[in-house]
């Protein structure tokens, strides 16, 4: 079809279809919108050449710069039945290669809800192990009853001013192994695999040994684990002579026996992030760029017209996050009318303040993000944006649209928006109009718009 002389004649459209019913009626999670959020790959298993071969994600801060974290498994598996080693193997427990429990299992690897696990690339604090390396704590030593257990929990996550302010609402619950790596210290295997539910925890020696992580399987020299400084693994050492814990040095190489655990190193955490919380990923930019400007994803400035969406795959990419914000969910856009190609959208219940957009997506037939952009930078809570439909779309097409209000951050920040709702719109040939006696070409198009119901089994996904 001839796009130009369609942009042309469509122009020239000047009937308005009045719908009696709201096409974006607020309803609840469609069921045609598919995070694409799983689409982050992995990282290359044992590194490539025996470096880092992953991807990141920016989330949280600190000291108010935004924190890269590598991604390690962007499938971790969920949890289900007790608390032992045979539940574990029984209902598809993620076992790491490593010192093994007595019973054939593993005993180290923490488990979410089918998680995105992630791990810090620097560290965040300095912190003792345990203030006191009395020897009684020789035979009694382990993850949860150390002093950085307690940090991690409470004053890491708790506090409105660093880290993980507002994102705290996408980190999961994880059950993480506590682990001994030497039996003789008196522990029973009861006591070394027991669980405990962490939002924060730092690796295992056995898991910076794991391969599908990205890392290296030996305790050599590796620049698959190089951090910015020495930090602290979770996993007690294997020396009974010293309160120590196990650790991973600045070059890359992990101990099983090392500093003394009242001695200060790095704090490098991990965490689950909860993959039902993401909107939609997309790819990050570097903060004061131009990509920028005005706050926003990469490459994406305020226009009427989405821009093109294609998230990048393979490894090495950076990544922000979109989050879903419930507060938004009393967000409307209905009335729409439409001029040829052009929609005009009015919405209500917008959220107002420094970053807020009315935005859109169009999706595939595969529910993939296809197009993007921010239509409007939001002045009320109560107006009308415009929308205007790429060319590509010919009479007949249905295509699936979203509209919805977000913050839309710097290039390396998290974003928050309304869970999206889909919403099916038909191009169609319009009914002509009278012709005017200048108009000899005698050719109408339209627009008609149906309403997509969600199924029965669609719900919304909330934090």
């Amino acid at each position: 079809m001839n796009h130009k002389f369609l942009a042309v004649t469509m122009a020239s459209v000047i009937s308005l279809n009045i719908f009696p019913f709201n096409i974006f009626k607020k309803t609840t999670h469609a069921a045609d919108f598919v995070s694409n959020i799983s689409k982050i790959e992995n990282p290359v298993a044992g590194g490539l050449n025996d470096n880092w071969s992953g991807n990141y994600i920016y989330f949280g801060h600190h000291e108010s710069v935004p924190i890269k974290w590598r991604v390690l498994d962007n499938d971790n598996k969920a949890w289900v039945g007790g608390d032992d080693i045979s539940d574990a193997q029984t209902n598809g427990f993620a076992f790491n290669i490593g010192y093994g429990d007595g019973t054939g299992g593993r005993q180290n690897a923490p488990v979410g809800g089918n998680g995105i696990l992630l791990y810090s690339d620097i560290a965040l604090d300095s912190r003792e192990y345990h203030s006191s390396d009395s020897s009684s704590l020789i035979n009694t030593l382990k993850w949860t009853q150390s002093d950085l257990y307690n940090v991690l929990q409470n004053s890491f996550f708790d506090s409105i001013t660093t880290f993980f302010y507002p994102e705290q609402c996408a980190i999961m619950d994880t059950k993480v192994y506590s682990e001994d790596l030497n039996s003789s210290r008196g522990l029973s295997n009861s006591e070394r695999t027991s669980l405990s539910q962490d939002k924060l925890f730092i690796p295992s020696y056995n898991e910076m040994l794991n391969t599908s992580y990205g890392f290296v399987d030996s305790t050599f020299y590796s620049d698959t684990r190089l951090l910015n400084r020495t930090s602290w693994l979770r996993s007690p050492g294997d020396n009974t002579s010293f309160v120590d814990a196990a650790s991973l040095y600045s070059y890359g190489y992990v101990y099983d026996t090392s500093y003394i655990v009242g001695t200060p190193l790095g704090v490098c955490p991990a965490f689950n992030l909860n993959p039902a919380s993401v909107i939609f990923a997309s790819e990050a930019a570097e903060s004061g760029s131009s990509d920028t400007e005005g706050g926003g994803k990469k490459s994406m400035e305020v226009s009427s017209i989405p821009a093109s969406f294609e998230l990048p795959t393979g490894t090495g990419n950076e990544y922000k996050l979109t989050l879903h914000d419930e507060s938004r969910d009393d967000f409307v856009a209905e009335k729409t009318a439409q001029n040829g190609n052009e929609i005009t959208i009015s919405y209500s219940n917008a959220k107002t303040g420094e970053n807020e957009y009315i935005s859109c997506m169009i999706l595939d037939d595969e529910s993939e993000i296809k197009y993007y952009g921010k239509l409007k930078e939001v002045d009320s809570e109560s107006g009308e944006a415009t929308l205007i439909l790429p060319e590509e779309f010919e009479i007949g097409d249905k295509v699936n649209v979203v509209v919805f209000n977000e913050q839309c951050n710097k290039g390396n920040e998290t974003d928050w928006s309304n869970w999206p709702n889909v919403f099916e719109v038909t191009v169609e040939k319009a009914t002509e109009p009278e012709k005017d006696s200048s108009d000899e070409s005698g050719n109408d198009f339209n627009f008609s718009f149906s309403y997509l119901e969600p199924s029965e089994n669609s719900q919304k996904t909330e934090v």
